[in-house]
């Protein structure tokens, strides 16, 4: 599943429409709709509108679709070491544009195939 299948199951949890949703986040009106993924910016600011959402599911999968506790200062990485907020922030980055790169390049192989 992807991150906006995962956003639209989350817009249907919260039983709203993509424009009221969008209208929120401060999205432009289709920004969902569009072939192209989510950007980090658009992730950046559907977080803000909505802090309930769990963004390590939207963009992994993994963990439940709503937090239901306070964050901790602290997170654990995949090997169990603790990672500071802001180091998780920064790895979140590289990994949106890591992932954003991959979908270009998957574009540009279908384009010439």
């Amino acid at each position: 599943m992807t991150s906006k299948e995962r956003i639209k199951q989350f817009i249907d949890f919260k039983r709203l429409d993509y424009y009221p949703f969008e209208m929120k986040a401060g999205l432009s009106n289709g920004a969902l709709k569009k072939t192209t993924g989510v950007s980090s910016t658009s992730l950046e600011k559907i977080h803000n509108a909505f802090p309930e959402l769990n963004m390590d599911w939207i963009i992994t999968g993994r963990g439940e679709m709503i937090i239901t506790a306070q964050p901790a200062a602290h997170i654990l990485n995949d090997s169990g070491e603790e990672l500071q907020i802001a180091n998780w922030k920064e790895k979140y980055y590289d990994l949106m544009e890591r992932y954003t790169s991959l979908l270009e390049q998957l574009n540009k192989l279908k384009n010439t195939g």
